[in-house]
C-alpha cells in the first residue's frame, strides 16, 4: 500500500496561492482604513492580518526549489501580447474624461489657500512676466507659476480656469503614463497599469489641485518613457532619445523640490545600463546638471532653503506614519491626502502586498535590489521630514502602481499574455471596484467638512459663499467692482476667481461702470457702510475661524458712492493688491512690517474717509502683530480707532494685544468696549 509521507503532504500544503493571502490582506486593510479601533486592536489586526500572512507567504516562496526568478531588462522591448479591444479603450476614455470634468468647479467646493497663492502669483505675470526661479514664502519651483501664467494668457483668469488647468495636466499625465507603460509592459498589462494609476485617489486629488506637485508625475513618466526609448534604441539611433531624456530630467528640477530623487534613480539606471557607452552617460550627467544649475544656485541663496531646513527631521516613526498614510489613514496629510482611509484604497493596498510577493517570487536579486532602492529613494523626501505630507513622496507612485499591477497578475495570470472569455470578469471587477472606491471617497468624503478637523480645513467657506453671490450678481447685472483687499488674510483664490467680471483687475473692463460695488471686509464695519451709502446691503458670510472677526460682503450701488470716494477706494485697492502680491513672495525670515511699509504712502492720504483710514492702520497693526511687535500693534490699533471708524473688532484686537503684553486691565477694558459697540457677546481667547 502506497502513501505519502507527512513531509511531502506538508510540502503540497505549503504552496503559495495568491487568493488565499489576498482575502486576509483585503479584510485587514478594510478594517484598518474604514473603521475606528483602539491602537492595540489595530496592532493585532496588522500583525495577524498583514504581517504574519505576508511573512508566511514570503517563506513559502523563498523555500520553493522550483523558483526561477526573472531578470527584467528595460533595454529590451516588452513581448507582444493580445491587443486591447477597442471597446476597452472607449470605456477608459469615457471614464477618464468624465472623472476629470465631473463637477469641475464644485468638487471640492473651493480651492485651498496654497492654490490661491499660486493663482495670485500667476495673475501678476499678466502685467509683467517674471523669470524668478523660486516663488512664495516657502520658495516653490517655478514651472507651475509659469505654466499657469501662460494659461491665463490663453484663457482669461477665472474660477473655471483655475480648475481646468490641473484637469488638463492630469489628462496629459495619464496619456504619457499609458505610452510609457507600453514601453515596459505587454499591451494588457500596460492598460491595467494605466487604469490603476488614472483612477487612484492620488490622481483624483491631483486633477483638482493647482499646485506644483501635480507636475512631478507628468515629468516622471515622460522621463521613464524616454529612458526606455534610450535603452531600447540601437547605439547609432540613441542620441535623439537621450537628448529628450536629458532635457526632461534637467527641467524636472523646476517642478518640485523632491525631483532630485527621480533624477538620481534615472541616472543610476542609465549608468548601470550604459556601462560601455561612457560618452552617452557623461552627456546625460553634464547637460542635465547644467540645466539644473540655475535652480541649485537660486536654492543656495540666503533664505531659500529655510523651509526645507525647518521641515528636515529624522525619526524611525516618520516612515511608519507615511506607510500608515499611504495604506490606512491619510487624514494627518489632508488636504494632501484623503480624509477617509489611506492614499491607496484597501483593494489597491492589498494588491500592492500581493505585488511585493510576486516580485519576491519572480524577480532576480538584482531586479529586486533596483526595485527596493527605487522605492526607498522615492520615499526619502517624506521620511526625512517631521510631519506627514503624502505629496512629498509622489515619486514613489509608479513603484506602488507597478506592485499593484503585479498583484492583479498574481490573481489573474492571463492578464500578462491575454485573457480568455472566461477569465476577463475578475480583472474587470477589480478595475470597477477600484474606480468605485476611489470615486466614492473623493466625491462623498474628501469634500465633507464634517470629516475634517478645523486645523486641516484649508478651504475658505466664506470666500466660496462670497464668490457664489458675486458670480450670480454678475450674471444678472454685468461686471462688479470687487474690493477684496480691504480685509485681512485674503489668499488670492477669490481675487483670481472674480477676475473675469471685475473691472478693477481685467483691463478689458476698465471703461465699464458696474451697477454694483462689492466690498469684502470685517462685518463690524457694517454700521458705517450701511449708513453712508444708500441702498447698501450686508451679506454675512460663514466665519471660518472660531473667534471674531466675522467676514462680511457689502453690496453697494455704485451710483451711491461719491466719485472722489470711489477713486480713493480704487487707489487704495491698487496699492494693497500690489503689496499683497509682494507679500506672497516674502522670505520666512523677513519681518511682515517691511511689507506694510510698502503702502506707507497711503498714510494720511484719505483724511475725510474714516473707513479707509481704519483699514490702513488695521493692516499696519496686523503686520506688527504677526511680527510679535505688540507695542507697535497697540499704537496702530489705537490710531485706527482715533482717526478712523471705531469698529468693534478694532477694540477686540487692541484688547488682545494688551493681553499678550500682560496688561489684563487694559485688555478687559477694550474687550468690554468691543462688546458694547457690537451690541452682543463676542468670544474672547
Amino acid at each position: 500500500m502506497s502513501g505519502s509521507s507527512p513531509s511531502s503532504a506538508l510540502d503540497r500544503a505549503l504552496v503559495y496561492r495568491p487568493w488565499f493571502f489576498f482575502v486576509p490582506f483585503l479584510l485587514s486593510n478594510t478594517l484598518l482604513s474604514y473603521f475606528h479601533f483602539s491602537l492595540i486592536t489595530q496592532v493585532w489586526i496588522a500583525t495577524f492580518g498583514l504581517l504574519l500572512p505576508f511573512l508566511l507567504a514570503a517563506g513559502i516562496i523563498l523555500s520553493d526549489p522550483a523558483r526561477t526568478p526573472l531578470n527584467l531588462q528595460p533595454e529590451r522591448a516588452p513581448a507582444e501580447g493580445a491587443p486591447i479591444p477597442p471597446i476597452a479603450w472607449i470605456l477608459f476614455a469615457a471614464v477618464l474624461l468624465f472623472t476629470r470634468f465631473y463637477r469641475l468647479t464644485s468638487l471640492p467646493f473651493w480651492p485651498i489657500s496654497d492654490e490661491g497663492t499660486f493663482s495670485e502669483l500667476a495673475l501678476g505675470l499678466l502685467k509683467k512676466w517674471n523669470w524668478t526661479l523660486l516663488w512664495g514664502e516657502v520658495r516653490f519651483e517655478p514651472l507651475l507659476i509659469w505654466g499657469l501664467g501662460g494659461f491665463f494668457k490663453l484663457l482669461s483668469p477665472s474660477y473655471l480656469s483655475i480648475r481646468l488647468f490641473p484637469a488638463l495636466i492630469s489628462l496629459a499625465t495619464v496619456l504619457i503614463c499609458a505610452k510609457a507603460a507600453r514601453l515596459y509592459l505587454a499591451p494588457r498589462a500596460a492598460f491595467a497599469f494605466t487604469w490603476i494609476f488614472a483612477f487612484s485617489f492620488w490622481q483624483f486629488s491631483f486633477m483638482r489641485l493647482c499646485a506644483p506637485e501635480i507636475l512631478v508625475c507628468l515629468f516622471q513618466f515622460a522621463a521613464l518613457g524616454l529612458l526606455a526609448k534610450t535603452l531600447q534604441a540601437p547605439a547609432d539611433r540613441r542620441w535623439p532619445w537621450l537628448m529628450g531624456l536629458t532635457l526632461v530630467a534637467g527641467l524636472g528640477f523646476y517642478t518640485y523640490v523632491n525631483w532630485g530623487v527621480v533624477w538620481l534613480f534615472i541616472a543610476l539606471v542609465l549608468g548601470s545600463r550604459l556601462r560601455r557607452s561612457l560618452p552617452s552617460f557623461s552627456f546625460f550627467l553634464a547637460l542635465s546638471l547644467a540645466l539644473a544649475l540655475p535652480w541649485a544656485w537660486a536654492r543656495l541663496h540666503p533664505g531659500n532653503l529655510d523651509y526645507v531646513h525647518s521641515a528636515f527631521s529624522f525619526s524611525p516613526f516618520t516612515l511608519f506614519s507615511y506607510l500608515a498614510g499611504l495604506f490606512w489613514r491619510g487624514l494627518p496629510s489632508f488636504p494632501f491626502g484623503p480624509n477617509w482611509g489611506g492614499m491607496f484604497d484597501p483593494l489597491t493596498g492589498s494588491l500592492i502586498f500581493l505585488g511585493a510577493l510576486f516580485a519576491l517570487k519572480n524577480l532576480s536579486r538584482s531586479a529586486l535590489t533596483l526595485l527596493g532602492f527605487g522605492l526607498a529613494l522615492s520615499l526619502l523626501p517624506g521620511v526625512v521630514t517631521y510631519d506627514t505630507e503624502l505629496h512629498r513622496v509622489t515619486p514613489s507612485l509608479p513603484f506602488w502602481i507597478l506592485l499593484a499591477l503585479w498583484g492583479v497578475i498574481s490573481l489573474c495570470p492571463g492578464l500578462a499574455k491575454g485573457l480568455s472569455r472566461t477569465s476577463w470578469p475578475v480583472p474587470a471587477l477589480l478595475a470597477l471596484a477600484l474606480l468605485g472606491l476611489n470615486g466614492f471617497n473623493f466625491i462623498f468624503n474628501y469634500d465633507d467638512l464634517s470629516r475634517v478637523p478645523s486645523n486641516r480645513q484649508w478651504r475658505s467657506v466664506s470666500d466660496a459663499e462670497a464668490y457664489g453671490i458675486l458670480q450670480d450678481l454678475s450674471r444678472h447685472t454685468g461686471p462688479v467692482y470687487v474690493f477684496s483687499q480691504f480685509g485681512l488674510g485674503e489668499d488670492g483664490v477669490l481675487q483670481a476667481a472674480c477676475y473675469s467680471f471685475d473691472p478693477l483687475q481685467d483691463p478689458a473692463l476698465a471703461q465699464v461702470q458696474p451697477q454694483w460695488t462689492a466690498v469684502l471686509v470685517n462685518g463690524h464695519y457694517a454700521p458705517y457702510l450701511l449708513r453712508h451709502f444708500a441702498g447698501a446691503q450686508w451679506r454675512p458670510l460663514h466665519n471660518d475661524q472660531p473667534v471674531p472677526p466675522p467676514p462680511g460682503l457689502f453690496l453697494i450701488p455704485t451710483a451711491s458712492i461719491p466719485r472722489t470716494t470711489l477713486a480713493d477706494w480704487k487707489e487704495a485697492d491698487r496699492v494693497y493688491r500690489r503689496s499683497n502680491l509682494d507679500l506672497k513672495n516674502k522670505l520666512k525670515v523677513e519681518p511682515f512690517d517691511r511689507y506694510g511699509a510698502r503702502f506707507a504712502g497711503l498714510d494720511g492720504r484719505f483724511p475725510s474717509d474714516p473707513f479707509l483710514t481704519s483699514v490702513y492702520w488695521e493692516k499696519r497693526a496686523f503686520y506688527c502683530f504677526l511680527d510679535r511687535d505688540f507695542p507697535s500693534a497697540i499704537r496702530d490699533y489705537g490710531i485706527a480707532i482715533q482717526k478712523g471708524y471705531p469698529a468693534a473688532h478694532l477694540y477686540y484686537d487692541l484688547g488682545f494685544c494688551w493681553k499678550l503684553t500682560g496688561n489684563r486691565t487694559e485688555a478687559e477694558k477694550n474687550f468690554q468696549k468691543a462688546v458694547r459697540i457690537a451690541g452682543g457677546p463676542l468670544v474672547f481667547p
